[in-house]
């Protein structure tokens, strides 16, 4: 009788340890799942932002082209024609389509989310591998060509600044007011009499066509990663 009980402490022993660790093993099992269904529903909730987010950059983009570039190039190219006072005056907003002529720089992306993601080193939840690296490329390649056309070449900008009616530009901007049409005009025509103002025209032109290739461009590859996340 008393032989066999060592042998029955050692399996009660056993068996409580083989009970703990199926316990520790468990509990394990559930916080990695968790962890697990974490991650899944914040890559879900980061897909979503960044959806929302290149939604906006494509509608931003599209406005952009179809607005302010095509307007600055309107006004940019009837500078260019032989009857420019003619044309330039029957705009009737004038003083608009010449703010629209002078417009620098791409639309800035929406990217709080992606700032987000990076900053806080959850790039990783995206599974994706492509996805990832598009997206790293896209903001990054965003921002530099951003800074690239930050400003143009030329002095277009500098020269129509110098013809318009200062004070009442100044006015127009705060109250959306048409400037005199006659002092304006009076402005342009001696705008058009100076030495090389083809050439600024056409370099501004070039800086509006580059703008405009560049937003296309990006349009184009948001339109690219919104198709990828779909499938996310």
């Amino acid at each position: 009788m008393r032989s066999g009980q060592p042998l029955k402490r050692v399996k009660s022993l056993l068996g409580e340890f083989v009970v703990i660790v199926a316990g520790v093993l468990t509990a394990l099992a559930v916080d990695h799942w968790k962890d697990v269904l974490d991650d899944r529903q914040l890559e879900a909730a980061y897909v979503d932002r960044l959806r929302a987010d290149l939604q906006a950059d494509t509608a931003r983009l599209g406005n952009y082209q179809r607005g302010v570039i095509a307007q600055k190039a309107g006004v940019l190219t009837d500078m260019l024609s032989d009857d420019v006072l003619a044309r330039l005056s029957e705009r009737p907003d004038l003083m608009a389509a010449l703010s629209v002529s002078t417009w620098k720089g791409l639309p800035e992306s929406r990217s709080v989310t992606f700032d987000e993601i990076q900053s806080t080193g959850a790039l990783n939840l995206l599974r994706d591998a492509e996805l990832r690296g598009l997206l790293s490329g896209y903001y990054s390649g965003f921002d530099q060509i951003a800074r690239v056309w930050a400003e143009p070449d030329g002095d277009y900008q500098v020269r129509l600044g110098r013809a318009l009616p200062g004070d009442q530009v100044y006015e127009w901007a705060m109250s959306q007011r048409e400037p005199d049409r006659e002092k304006l005009i009076a402005g342009l025509r001696e705008l058009f009499a100076e030495p090389g103002l083809v050439g600024a025209v056409n370099s501004e032109l070039e800086y509006t066509a580059m703008m405009g290739a560049s937003a296309r461009r990006l349009h184009g590859n948001a339109t690219d990663l919104l198709l990828l996340l779909e499938g996310s």
